[in-house]
């Protein structure tokens, strides 16, 4: 990479100045900075395609700071599919066909897809939680055999948009995260009714329901854990490298999704599974930081 084409341009939704995960931009900036690669923020609503130039932000002197750059060499793509995805594909689509860029990775298009790419291992398929796509009748038959289900968007991040819902003497509660993010919890008395705040909560976006699964330690913290297969030449996977991530020790589960720490774990260690059927060439690649 030569000097004038050491720029990684990190691609997201922007609002004016306003955009999520700041804090984890800046680490990137900051070690960028090191290496003698500019890093900044644009969204890709804000490229000219005829100037080659971006409109976006660049943390420098302890602030994001607007500025116009030339377009990047590298893009780290993080336009997670969601609702408002439609309104970026186009030039997502656009920038993906620039011979002159280099995207760090290609995402998939959901979580059923991963879970439908999972199934097709029979050493993973197992281990793996019921799953389908989100009916009423879908989510009554797991919470009859589970009592206990949580529904997610077939895509989406940081938990927005998960709900569990528990079947109680007397009704359900449902407790998760709506569009915008914020915790609630709700008591609802009557199937309909359920089946109504489903309706209403889900309108225009697809889901998955599942069992809900207690992934908690003995002391209540909640956990997940993280596996790392890396891809090496001749496109051969190389060794599973796991962690596990704890999150804040509260009664609502999906605190989880904030303040998380991350801790070595040795859960994995006796019973890795090959990984090279798992993801066969279909995803492309793929690139992931911190």
């Amino acid at each position: 990479m030569t000097a004038n084409k050491r720029s990684l341009g990190i691609m997201t939704r922007c609002q004016g100045s306003h955009f999520v995960d700041k804090g984890y931009y800046r680490k990137l900036t900051q070690y960028g900075r090191k290496h003698g690669i500019r890093v900044f923020v644009f969204s890709p609503r804000q490229v000219d395609f005829s100037t080659r130039m971006v409109k976006g932000f660049e943390f420098r002197n302890g602030a994001w700071q607007s500025n116009v750059f030339p377009m990047p060499t590298l893009i780290y793509d993080r336009c997670f599919v969601g609702p408002s995805y439609r309104h970026y594909k186009p030039f997502v689509e656009k920038l993906q066909n620039d011979r002159n860029i280099t995207f760090l990775g290609h995402g998939l298009s959901g979580k059923w897809q991963v879970h439908q790419m999972l199934l097709k291992s029979s050493l993973l398929a197992p281990h793996l939680p019921p799953t389908d796509l989100l009916t009423f009748s879908a989510l009554d038959g797991t919470l009859n055999k589970y009592g206990a289900a949580i529904i997610k968007p077939m895509a989406g991040t940081h938990g927005i948009g998960v709900v569990r819902i528990k079947e109680i003497r007397g009704g359900y509660v449902a407790a998760g995260r709506n569009r915008e993010n914020q915790p609630f919890r709700r008591l609802i008395r009557e199937k309909e009714k359920l089946k109504a705040f489903v309706t209403s909560f889900t309108a225009g976006r697809k889901f998955l329901v599942q069992p809900y699964l207690e992934l908690h330690t003995s002391d209540g913290t909640p956990f997940d854990v993280r596996v790392l297969v890396q891809k090496k030449r001749r496109r051969k996977l190389g060794d599973n490298r796991e962690s596990g991530a704890l999150g804040r020790q509260t009664k609502h589960y999906l605190q989880f999704a904030r303040g998380r720490q991350g801790r070595s774990s040795g859960i994995l260690s006796e019973q890795a599974l090959p990984t090279s059927h798992v993801y066969p060439d279909r995803p492309g690649h793929s690139t992931t930081d911190g």
